[in-house]
């Protein structure tokens, strides 16, 4: 039986990293996705979905923001955003650095798909809660699929077969389908970019997820530790990139995480 104290700590670990990519510095925020940070996979065509990268692609700055963000608190947002990216560049960085140099990519991949192959659970709730069930009826096959011939998810079988495609859900997306506004826009600690409805959605999701129920803390944390370190050379190449040459880092960021939100939860 877990005290309190256990509890409260698990709890905390569920909003700090069940996005691990919305995550992981927010991984989600940066790679709009599922278990992962999450990687967008594609609908039909890739003109399906839109990703952080296609933001990226645009040339995506403040003078291009499309969307009206409520951003209340924007004076203590900019402090946690300077703060998060000295994290990401003087303590992320060396460690993600050091990692890709001794992970051989194939491994590293594998370690990403076995941890979204977990997050099924999370992906089958948020199909179900919108009453999309073809999506949940997919999602169903690709953990089967992945979780078996894949070697329990570290291969991603399922990308042979074109009708195991389907975006990921979350808790997050489900609010906004519900018509549940964004919120004031927040930066969060370690975490980044996110709004007050996907931070209630995190919450949600770190309770489906697998991991949470690990009966050690200290094992949970490795694991959760292990997975961010694992995403992070992706995630810090797309926050590079997002930022590279933006006049106002914090308003190109806070519109690439915004729009590609609204567009997941529209798709």
């Amino acid at each position: 039986m877990r005290s309190l104290f256990e509890l409260v700590l698990l709890g905390w670990l569920a909003l700090a990293f069940s996005g691990c990519a919305r995550s992981s510095l927010n991984v989600a925020a940066f790679r709009v996705a599922a278990g992962g940070p999450q990687a967008v996979e594609p609908s039909g065509s890739a003109a399906d979905v839109t990703t952080i990268e296609d933001l990226i692609n645009e040339d995506l700055d403040e003078s291009s923001e499309m969307v009206e963000v409520a951003d209340p608190f924007e004076p203590v947002n900019r402090v946690m955003h300077g703060l998060n990216d000295r994290l990401y560049n003087y303590l992320l960085e060396p460690v993600s650095t050091a990692y890709e140099t001794v992970m051989p990519d194939t491994l590293e991949r594998g370690v990403a798909n076995a941890f979204t192959n977990l997050r099924y659970p999370k992906r089958l709730a948020g199909n179900l809660l919108q009453g999309k069930l073809d999506g949940a009826a997919r999602e169903t096959g690709k953990f089967v699929v992945n979780s078996t011939v894949g070697l329990l998810g570290f291969v991603k079988a399922s990308d042979r077969f074109e009708g195991l495609s389907v975006p990921p859900e979350d808790l997050g997306q489900t609010l906004g389908r519900w018509r549940v506004g964004r919120g004031p826009y927040l930066v969060l600690p370690f975490l980044g970019p996110n709004t007050l409805r996907d931070t209630v959605g995190m919450v949600g999701d770190g309770f489906l997820d697998p991991v949470f129920y690990i009966d050690s803390v200290a094992w949970g944390f490795g694991a959760r530790t292990f997975e961010h370190v694992n995403d992070s050379p992706t995630t810090l190449a797309d926050y590079n990139a997002l930022i590279e040459g933006a006049i106002d880092p914090y308003v190109a960021i806070r519109s690439a995480y915004v729009q590609a939100r609204d567009e997941a939860v529209r798709r």
